[in-house]
């Protein structure tokens, strides 16, 4: 059974959707996190290394998506 959603049948897999994942950052948050500047936030974007989404006219960086970025620079 599964305990997130007992209403869900058995074999299916539980999903899990953390708080931080809800979040987004402009370029400029992101560039204070990392502290670095914001033309290289830019840069990244541009690689493919970050990844963008449009909400509207407003441009966001996910928390998912920074969480990899740093998850692959450690590597």
């Amino acid at each position: 059974m599964n305990t997130l959603l007992p209403d869900a049948p058995a074999s299916a897999p539980a999903v899990v959707i953390y708080a931080d994942d809800l979040h987004a950052f402009t370029y400029e948050q992101v560039a204070e996190r990392l502290g670095v500047s914001l033309s290289t936030v830019e840069r990244e974007v541009a690689r493919g290394e970050l990844r963008e989404k449009r909400v509207g006219r407003a441009v966001r960086i996910t928390a998912s998506s920074l969480r990899r970025y740093l998850d692959s620079c450690a590597s």
